[in-house]
């Protein structure tokens, strides 16, 4: 990996705060002033979709507010999760500018499917593959977000099947940041928040590009190492206008990367990828007293374009027409669209009980996709030899049958309180689609206040996931297969929570054990064909460890540990240990962060290629404030250089996918 020197950025900066240094005062309280007892009296609303603090709240849940997102030496959304209990993340082969990341033992061997992402309460999911939209997702958008571990379709449906990912935009700022750096990174962001009587509009513009870092790859076509890079852009813009209880939110979400894996393969003058989304959505939100209701609709288009070489070169010339040396190279296209409308509720019965209730209805349809080649991947699938062979690379084929489905869910849930120290939830949601069987999803929770600031906390959750179109709607072929009989992967979870809660100090102890049924995967059939199909009953099971401990005004830490006692036979890719650490020093004008995280080996998925080594990354970020509007920071990345790598998805590459090296960059913020 590159090893980016410290040099002269860091003397640049140190010279640029001592000339300040006379001029600094108190930091703005919305920026450092992190407090423990704030953080456990924080309303999260995610986990039951009513405001709740995190000793009554019925699930394990991890929250971050943008202060302690703006301390922390990191840019994204999946860098964070690394600090989560049972969270981990891995680098795809597919999609140079993607990141998968899991919960609880769940594959990172595929797409993120098995975690559903909420914005602003809206579900942000790939309509082809049903993955969360993510990507290179800024953290500085975010002004809070509750990471829920366990299932979630008994409020939120398919897709929540091992946790859910809250997040609610930030609002109410006027300010610009600059954060130039390594690997020639540019950023620039500007927020704005103006407003007229009951009028109010919040505008977050992002824009992220570098040029990547050097590395030696092995892929899917050959033994041999291959020099490439990984330059990534990623932009986003939200629009969010409010007029009193009404609300019309537009955002643009774009990220892509060029060279690095495009389907497993390098080629470096071919590979490149792009993922955009599009969203709109109006939320009226109407009070009754006890009753609070909110209407919305909100639309969603998606599109997806990579390009991939699938052959060496030289391989398919005796068998094309006419004949060319060229590889084969693929151009994909997907675009999808989908059409949400929501009926959600929220009533506050008496002092004792409340009830969440709802009506959803969803359209989901996919209106491309195609690739077009240099040769007709079809004869060549279906073994019809000569194959045509055209250098324009205008040779269409469908890849997936396009067509749409409809899904309606309804859902429930009671929260009763017996009494001060006891309450019990009990919840359950139906999901009916109009191209497979329908789906019943229950919870129960139970939460026992032992003694002052001791909570003893138990849950039981069913969730599924869907088929995506990606498994339902595939051509077929003399070489792939359709299964109309696919079904939806489920999951029943039981999990024991012990938490303590104090002004000082809060940690919590989650026991958890998983059964897992009809899980989806690609398997050949009696015929030589590969087709999705669902596995046996497994098993994965767990302790998470999670505490906060202020130790002084000034000194503030979090730490996290996960240990897996089983795991799937398809998570044999993930690490079995995990554990992190965030530690925040403040005083008066400046203020440091360190934070790190841990992930033990992880196994190769052909057993001879060995293990791939447990690593440790550290992050790290100074920050001084110049004046009362002015701060300015330096942030280092993997600052030991740590050689960190996940494990391929594809089993025909030999080597790990690698983490970056260090990068290091300087902010500058600017409040207006």
């Amino acid at each position: 990996m590159k090893d980016i020197p410290l040099g002269s950025l860091l003397i640049g900066s140190v010279l640029g705060f001592s000339a300040t240094l006379a001029e600094a005062r108190t930091l703005p309280e919305d920026l450092l002033n992190l407090s423990l007892e704030e953080l456990t009296q924080i309303k999260i609303s995610g986990p039951s979709r009513t405001l709740q603090t995190l000793s009554d709240v019925p699930a394990s849940v991890t929250v971050f507010q943008r202060r302690e997102l703006r301390s922390m030496g990191i840019d994204f959304l999946y860098e964070l999760l690394s600090f989560v209990p049972g969270l981990q993340t891995s680098r795809d082969n597919n999609y140079g500018a993607a990141y998968f990341y899991s919960a609880r033992g769940s594959s990172t061997a595929q797409e993120t499917t098995s975690i559903l992402l909420l914005i602003d309460g809206v579900p942000r999911q790939e309509v082809r593959s049903t993955s969360a939209i993510s990507g290179l997702l800024p953290l500085d958008r975010i002004e809070r977000i509750e990471i829920i571990r366990g299932p979630g379709s008994a409020l939120y449906g398919s897709g929540a099947f091992l946790g859910i990912i809250n997040i609610i935009s930030v609002k109410g700022n006027n300010l610009i940041k600059i954060q130039p750096g390594e690997p020639d990174r540019q950023q620039l962001e500007g927020q704005l928040n103006v407003g007229s009587g009951n009028w109010e509009l919040d505008a977050f513009l992002y824009d992220y590009r570098d040029q990547g870092e050097a590395f030696q790859l092995n892929d899917r076509l050959g033994d041999e190492l291959k020099p490439t890079t990984d330059p990534q852009q990623a932009s986003n813009a939200v629009i969010n206008l409010r007029y009193r209880d009404t609300q019309l939110t537009w955002e643009h979400f774009r990220y892509s990367s060029q060279q690095f894996y495009s389907i497993g393969a390098i080629s470096n003058p071919v590979n490149e990828s792009e993922n955009s989304y599009d969203h709109i959505s109006l939320r009226q939100n109407l009070d009754f007293g006890a009753l609070q209701t909110t209407l919305q609709v909100s639309y969603t288009a998606s599109e997806t374009t990579f390009v991939s070489q699938g052959t060496e070169y030289g391989e398919l010339a005796a068998i094309s027409n006419p004949s060319s040396n060229a590889p084969l190279v693929a151009d994909v296209l997907y675009e999808s669209h989908d059409l949400l409308l929501q009926w959600l509720n929220d009533w506050h019965i008496n002092t004792d009980n409340t009830l969440q209730f709802g009506l959803e209805k969803k359209h989901e349809e996919i209106t491309t996709a195609r690739l077009n080649s240099n040769y007709d991947t079809v004869m060549l699938a279906n073994m019809e030899f000569p194959v045509d062979y055209s250098a324009s690379r205008d040779i269409r084929t469908n890849v997936l049958e396009t067509g749409g489905r409809n899904i309606y869910g309804v859902y429930a849930q009671l929260q009763h309180r017996f009494d001060n120290s006891t309450s019990f939830t009990l919840g359950s949601r139906y999901d009916d689609y109009t191209d497979f069987d329908g789906q019943f999803s229950l919870r129960l929770a139970m939460i026992k206040e032992l003694q002052n600031e001791h909570y003893l906390k138990l849950f039981y959750g069913e969730a599924f996931r869907a088929p995506g179109f990606n498994q339902l709607n595939i051509k077929e072929s003399v070489t792939v297969a359709r299964n109309p009989d696919l079904e939806a992967e489920t999951i029943r979870s039981t999990e024991l929570v012990w938490l303590k809660q104090t002004t000082d100090y809060t940690v919590s102890t989650s026991v958890f054990y998983n059964i897992l049924e009809n899980q989806i995967t690609t398997r050949a059939t009696t015929d030589g064909k590969s087709s999705a199909v669902n596995e046996d009953t497994e098993y994965s099971s767990g302790i998470e460890l999670e505490g906060s401990v202020q130790l002084s005004p000034q000194w503030l830490i979090r730490a996290g540990y996960t240990r897996f006692f089983t795991l799937p036979d398809r998570a044999d890719r993930e690490s079995d240990q995990l554990a992190s650490i965030i530690a925040h020093y403040q005083r008066a004008d400046w203020w440091f962060n360190l934070a790190g995280y841990y992930n033990s080996d992880r196994d190769m998925a052909r057993e001879e290629l060995g293990p791939v080594d447990a690593f440790t990354v550290l992050n790290a970020k100074l920050g001084f404030l110049l004046s009362n509007d002015i701060t300015t920071t330096l942030q280092v990345k993997n600052l030991l250089a740590e050689d960190a790598a996940s494990v391929p998805q594809n089993i025909n590459i030999t080597t790990p996918i690698p983490y970056r090296g260090r990068e290091l960059s300087i902010g500058l913020e600017i409040q207006l």
